[in-house]
């Protein structure tokens, strides 16, 4: 018979999503700027000093660790440049850092409907947050959100 550590069965996650659209946004006036994304509209399930706030576009954490973070989102763009998803974390009131969590898309066309997705691992402390943030090679270009998930699972401490 195996043996499971009792941190296997009691799994930190969290999430919040976007679904039906959200508000547009723009990204900033200038190009390749990061803006945060602020088109969440739910808070998902969470366990364990995990805490989805979607009114301030952040999850936050209670407990450090390695975190799994997923992050999906389908979106109308403004106009037919390339569109750039980040994950930045780090302290409550701190600006946050950029981390390797990140996806693009070059658009062919205003009208598209694109599909971006991204996932990786992201070292947060106690009373940290994980936020998504967006730029584009144009300026002050709409991202109309139509779905959009963030999810975070503790991998390890």
């Amino acid at each position: 018979m195996a043996i499971i550590h009792d941190d296997l069965l009691k799994r930190s996650y969290g999430g919040m999503y976007c679904t039906a659209g959200g508000a547009s946004q723009n990204t900033h006036a200038t190009a390749m700027v990061y803006t945060k994304v602020t088109q969440f509209t739910v808070d998902g399930q969470s366990s364990d000093l995990v805490f989805p706030d979607h009114a301030n576009d952040r999850i936050q954490v209670a407990k450090p660790g390695i975190w799994l973070t997923i992050f999906t989102c389908m979106f109308n763009p403004g106009s037919a440049d390339e569109f750039y998803f980040q994950a930045y974390a780090g302290a409550i009131g701190a600006v946050a850092a950029k981390t390797n969590v990140t996806c693009g898309a070059k658009v062919q066309a205003p009208a598209d409907l694109v599909n971006v997705g991204m996932n990786g691992f992201v070292q947060m402390d106690t009373d940290h947050v994980i936020e998504i943030w967006v730029a584009s090679t144009g300026n002050t270009e709409s991202v109309d959100v139509k779905e959009m998930n963030l999810t975070i699972s503790r991998f390890s401490s």
